[in-house]
């Protein structure tokens, strides 16, 4: 599927937070949305990513595994961000956007509070979100998604779905990124150990 040749009608926007699963895996495209792949999106992104923590009950925890760069020839605008899979017992907190060329790549991979405050140089925002064209040296946004434990045990979100429009139409890529709280310090933080069911 060529980037440039997808086209659809316009769409409404909100936000999400929720501590329930969606149906299916991700579950599906509002009506006029098209659905676009990782590789033929017109971001560039660092691919599958899992990243865990431990972390006593109840404390927040922020994650910024996943950055994207508008590589196409139009401005992109991100329209709304949600959780793919909220795992029973987990809060999603929501997605903020960490824009500016003056903050530090590697000070936030896991980091505890929502947003994570310490960022230096980092402009967070909530969508709609318009990205350029991304020039060489262009880091483009990070995605910091953030998520609490409400129960003892694995607490997880999986898959970050984003919605974004250009050239007056709608799409929404699925990146099938991993953010984990695990709340007992004496057993394994890895992924494996989910009950997916």
């Amino acid at each position: 599927m060529a980037w440039a040749a997808l086209a659809l009608l316009s769409v409404g926007m909100g936000g999400c937070r929720s501590s329930e699963h969606r149906s299916g895996p991700f579950g599906s495209a509002p009506p006029g949305v098209t659905v676009v792949s990782p590789d033929d999106a017109p971001f560039s992104y660092p691919g599958q990513d899992k990243i865990g923590v431990i972390a006593p009950l109840g404390e927040p925890w922020s994650f910024g595994s996943l950055v994207l760069a508008n590589r196409s020839e139009r401005p992109v605008t991100i329209t709304k961000i949600e959780a793919g899979e909220v795992g029973e017992g987990t809060e999603f907190l929501g997605v903020k956007l960490a824009v500016g060329q003056l903050r530090d790549p590697l000070a936030i991979g896991r980091s505890p509070g929502y947003p994570a405050l310490f960022r230096s140089g980092a402009d967070y925002r909530d969508p709609p979100v318009e990205m350029e064209p991304a020039g060489p040296s262009d880091r483009g946004v990070d995605l910091v998604v953030g998520i609490n434990s409400l129960r003892p045990g694995y607490r997880y979100v999986r898959g970050v779905v984003m919605t974004y429009r250009s050239d007056g139409h709608d799409y929404q890529t699925t990146y099938d990124n991993l953010f984990l709280i695990c709340t007992d310090p004496a057993k394994p933080c890895t992924w494996d150990l989910i009950d997916h069911g």
